[in-house]
């Protein structure tokens, strides 16, 4: 008995236990749930942070695109002025009197064409021996633009640098975008607020930064921190942002923390839910799959039964379930004999009604008749075919081959052959793939005696068609004979369903 529990667990072992696939399920359903939770947040945050730096590099462009503009309008209007009579002799004029009429000319003409354009910053200075001459040119006379520019253009001579290429200057602490020219006596030039334009970018940026400067270089971003920067079309100039990463994406980083620490948990968790599943559930269902397997291989199963209880509710109904099972097996058996020994018997009693007394005498009366003339090899026929019927009849199925009932067909033949030498035929058209398909035993055999019986007559010959095919319907067996048939009106009342009689009764 253990011996054959023990093989029955090996067998089951093939496949695999509850615990087993429940330990399974949920490592397959946390473990990706939380990959896909943390990659979700991780591209949500490299989302994020990407959208900000766009938004920021977008607005640093423009402001860009805009200080290009302006300077480049500060440099047309230099330009434009250092070719005018006024501007020349001011620069090359050293009398005090021609020379700073001139200055002031330019002064003028160049406020009144620079109040409609809005530009602010413009300054120039004549120096007459000791003696100098500032203007600073804006669009509001009292723009603090104008004490820089000062202060800026006032430096001694070898302090300045007039290349005319724009760059960047410390006046008095702060910066600032100059640029600087000098013709003869006079110096001219231009100066933009560093502190003043990168106001105006801040005031538009949607994060908070670290360091928004121009510089004439691109800067290094420490760790844990992202650079944009926008390039002036001047040279050497370049407007840099350092950000903190942490500031793009705020508290999602501690979002991010929290994650990682609930998919470390959720994994610690599922031992933990294991062992209570296995305590409420698995064990107690492999207990009960083991009583079932005693119970399958043992030869008297009314003696097991399961007394336990359970926490779980369903698996005491499980547990009553399985009581009342064994407790109904051993009724079933007394039913099951009873009902084989009834089907038994109604199986014997179709036997005989398929052995026909008159089918069977004639068949021995044909042997004698073979045994008077000696005709031994007919005998053979008779007696081969007579066990091949019977073998069919009591081998106790309901059903076999097509290819066993057309052995018992073909026997059959021999023997009508003895009784009507020559006067029939037989045309078989049996394809190979209907050979083993199931069909009622007998049920050919049935329709070839009714064809002898009625059918096949001394004074002409009687041709037999036997076919099968497979449709895709099923299995078409087809019986024809070309004997004298059923008469017009007796087809006509089967065919109104009504009942038929023969004049013999």
């Amino acid at each position: 008995m253990r011996d054959k529990i023990r093989y029955l667990a090996g067998q089951a072992g093939n496949r695999w236990s509850i615990s087993r696939w429940v330990l399974i399920i949920f490592i397959s359903i946390l473990l990706p749930f939380n990959i896909l939770m943390l990659t979700i947040a991780n591209q949500y945050m490299r989302s994020v942070q990407t959208i900000a730096l766009n938004s920021g590099k977008n607005v640093m462009d423009i402001y860009a695109r805009d200080l290009d503009n302006q300077m480049d309008i500060m440099e047309y209007y230099l330009f434009n002025i250092s070719g005018d009579e006024d501007f020349i002799k001011a620069a090359y004029v050293d009398s005090a009197g021609a020379g700073r009429l001139a200055y002031y000319n330019v002064f003028r003409d160049m406020q009144d064409q620079l109040t409609v354009s809005g530009l602010d910053g413009l300054f120039f200075l004549r120096k007459e021996g000791e003696r100098i001459l500032t203007a600073g040119v804006s669009t509001n006379a009292t723009s603090s633009l104008n004490p820089a520019a000062l202060a800026f253009a006032s430096r001694e001579k070898e302090q300045r640098s007039p290349d005319g290429k724009w760059k960047l200057t410390d006046i008095n602490g702060a910066a600032y975008l100059t640029l600087e020219h000098a013709e003869g006596i006079l110096y001219y030039g231009a100066i933009i607020p560093v502190g003043v334009f990168l106001d105006r970018i801040r005031e538009n940026l949607s994060f908070p930064h670290e360091v928004l400067s121009v510089n004439s270089s691109v800067l290094e971003a420490a760790d844990r921190s992202l650079r944009m920067s926008a390039a002036l079309r001047h040279p050497n100039l370049i407007i840099n942002l350092l950000t903190d990463t942490r500031s793009l994406t705020g508290n999602m980083a501690v979002l991010l923390q929290i994650e990682y620490v609930l998919a470390f948990l959720s994994l610690l968790a599922i031992p933990v839910l294991y062992y209570l599943l296995k305590r409420i559930f698995i064990r107690p269902m492999e207990e009960m799959s083991n009583s079932l397997a005693e119970i399958e291989s043992a030869e008297d199963a009314t003696v097991f039964h399961i007394d336990r209880s359970y926490y779980a509710l369903e698996l005491n109904h499980i547990k009553r379930a399985i009581n009342h099972f064994v407790d109904r097996i051993s009724e079933l058996k007394i039913e099951s004999y009873e009902k084989e020994l009834e089907k038994q018997r109604i199986r014997e009693e179709n036997i005989m009604l398929q052995v026909r007394p008159h089918f069977l005498l004639n068949l021995f009366h044909l042997i004698h008749s073979m045994a008077q003339i000696r005709n031994f090899e007919g005998i053979q026929k008779v007696a081969l075919y007579m066990s091949k019927y019977f073998r069919e009849l009591f081998v106790g199925k309901d059903k076999h081959s097509l290819r066993s009932e057309m052995e018992v067909v073909r026997g059959y033949e021999n023997v009508l052959e003895i009784q009507y030498p020559e006067r029939f035929s037989i045309n078989y058209s049996i394809e190979e793939e209907a050979q083993e398909i199931q069909i009622p035993v007998l049920m050919i055999h049935g329709f070839m005696e009714n064809i002898a019986k009625y059918a096949i007559r001394m004074e002409n010959h009687t041709n037999i068609g036997i076919t099968a095919a497979v449709q895709p319907d099923g299995l078409v067996i087809t019986v024809s004979d070309d004997g004298p048939g059923i008469s017009e009106e007796i087809i006509k009342e089967i065919n109104e369903g009504k009942a038929v009689e023969k004049q013999d009764g």
